[in-house]
């Protein structure tokens, strides 16, 4: 298991983001006690790590245009953590492996509604089984930023239900969804508190997938000049963990 702050691969893996309507999946939004991600009947943790709690990292967005006085970008700090589950059940011919990502977002000044544009990404090494897989749908937040509420799906025998905290009308939206990986993305991370999406497949009994997990932090970069007042360039600081 490796992590780094910045890594060229997250960039390139940036650069493949291929944007696009998600599948049409069973959605439940449900009211939620704060919670991690479920995962049954008889998942067990694999592995699991988290970034620092302390030394938090620092994100920053940007204006809706430019010429603006710089002082109303959304600003704040977040933590990530990744969980990593397999399934043993009856089925004597297939496994099931789940991976869980959560980014803890904590907004602390500037306009929740200013771009701030954040990704996360979980990739497997191994295609499912007969195309069985699942992933955490879009979703919106429908009360208050710190309002949890559950987002499920199956696979299999497989239950998966996340608990994200979104501010109201927020969105993160899932924007790739294969055989092997899901992509999610929010414009707005300045009004996110809990992102927290998985991705879950079915892989021939035995076989022990590794994952890949990539999420963006919005480090926007402000510069002015002379004429043209204030211009916001998009840039990002990389979370990465190869081979879990």
């Amino acid at each position: 298991m490796g992590r780094s702050a910045r890594s060229s691969r997250g960039r390139r893996w940036l650069a493949r983001v291929v944007a696009g309507l998600a599948v049409p999946a069973l959605v439940a939004v449900t009211a939620a006690a704060p919670s991690q991600a479920a995962i049954s009947p008889g998942a067990k943790i694999v592995k699991s790590a988290c970034t620092s709690q302390k030394s938090q990292i620092p994100y920053a967005g940007g204006y809706a245009y430019t010429g603006m006085w710089p002082t109303r970008w959304a600003t704040g700090k977040v933590y990530v953590c990744y969980t990593k589950y397999r399934l043993s059940d009856a089925d004597k011919s297939a496994d099931y492996y789940a991976v869980v990502v959560t980014s803890h977002w904590t907004h602390t000044g500037g306009s929740r509604s200013y771009p701030a544009r954040m990704y996360q990404f979980i990739a497997s090494n191994t295609k499912a089984v007969s195309n069985v897989y699942g992933a955490t749908p879009s979703f919106t937040g429908r009360s208050t930023c710190s309002s949890p509420f559950t987002v499920s799906f199956g696979v299999g025998p497989l239950s998966v239900s996340t608990t994200p905290k979104v501010c109201k009308s927020y969105k993160v939206t899932r924007t790739a969804y294969t055989s092997n990986r899901a992509n999610w993305t929010s414009a707005q991370a300045g009004g996110l508190t809990t992102v927290q999406t998985a991705y879950s497949e079915k892989v021939k009994n035995g076989k022990v997938p590794q994952f890949e997990i990539h999420v963006a932090i919005p480090q926007y970069r402000h510069s002015w000049s002379d004429g043209s007042g204030w211009k916001t360039t998009q840039a990002f600081r990389w979370v990465d963990w190869y081979k879990i």
